[in-house]
């Protein structure tokens, strides 16, 4: 997927206004770390715990599968996510 700058800074904006409050990068937060997160399988994070659905779904973190708010319900339900839309 090629993004450009405008789609880029769409995202860092939806990030820190939904993401970092549980999650951060290179340090402990409520959330998994994000740091390495692209080519990680959902769900297993060391020193956190997952819905059995999300340790089961086979996702694998990439520019698609980050699009969480398009598809949480649909592909993952009884997540510890909350389920806000990126508009």
């Amino acid at each position: 997927m090629v993004v450009g700058h405008g789609y880029r800074k769409q995202r860092e904006r939806l990030v820190e206004a939904q993401c970092t409050g549980c999650h951060q990068l290179g340090s402990h937060a409520y959330g998994p770390d994000l740091c390495g997160l692209s080519g990680r399988k959902a769900g297993t994070a060391q020193g956190h715990s997952y819905s059995k659905p999300m340790k089961d779904s086979g996702i694998i973190w990439n520019n698609e599968s980050l699009e969480w708010p398009a598809w949480c319900d649909h592909y993952v339900v009884a997540t510890k996510q909350s389920k806000q839309k990126s508009e």
